[in-house]
């Protein structure tokens, strides 16, 4: 049952950044998904009923006006369609992080276990939503295609997740999210 919950949390952050992403440029998106690294804090405190500390709340005032700052390139502008959606992405991403770290920590969970039905549940929820088209790619697609997706979905998704899961059991959300946070530096250097 956590699994599938993560699962569907996981699906929900998926959505959110692959439209996102589609919509603005790969450097707004790697700096805005970088809030997760604010919001986890935030969740985390509500969810343990915990005060966030003062220095943590002013800290994460002062990222986020960076971040407007950088995302807004020669002058503020209304956010993008795309930037939007990777704010919700940030946001459910530390819901996630949040919800790995209460429904797991001290249960004996196997991060892999987690991890595959995680996965599982992702998939089944993305083929149900677009079935027509996966069943074309299936049929459509040649050896080259399928080592690009396989290459996708193992290194690029199974190992990471597996990964924070298994980071988040072993320390706090916020921590494993701080961690996490070096996506901008990757997205803005690769984004250049």
């Amino acid at each position: 049952i956590v699994g599938v919950v993560l699962g569907f949390t996981q699906a929900a952050v998926l959505l959110l950044e692959t439209h996102g992403i589609a919509g603005t440029s790969a450097t707004n998106a790697g700096l805005i998904i970088s809030l997760v690294v604010v919001f986890t804090p935030v969740t985390e405190s509500i969810a343990f009923r915990v005060k966030l500390p003062r220095m943590v709340f002013v800290a994460g005032v002062i990222a986020v006006v960076g971040v407007c700052l950088l995302v807004s390139g020669n002058g503020f502008a209304a956010p993008s369609l795309g930037d939007l959606l990777v704010l919700a992405a940030a946001v459910v991403r530390s819901l996630h992080v949040t919800a790995v770290s209460t429904l797991t920590r001290g249960r004996g969970f196997g991060a892999l276990n987690l991890t595959l039905l995680q996965s599982a549940v992702c998939a089944l929820l993305f083929t149900a939503a677009d079935y027509r088209d996966v069943v074309r790619a299936v049929q459509a697609f040649n050896a080259g295609e399928w080592m690009g997706v396989l290459y996708l979905a193992l290194a690029c998704s199974v190992f990471a997740f597996l990964v924070q899961t298994w980071a988040i059991q072993q320390t706090s959300g916020s921590r494993a999210s701080l961690l996490m946070g070096t996506e901008p530096i990757w997205a803005v250097f690769i984004g250049i």
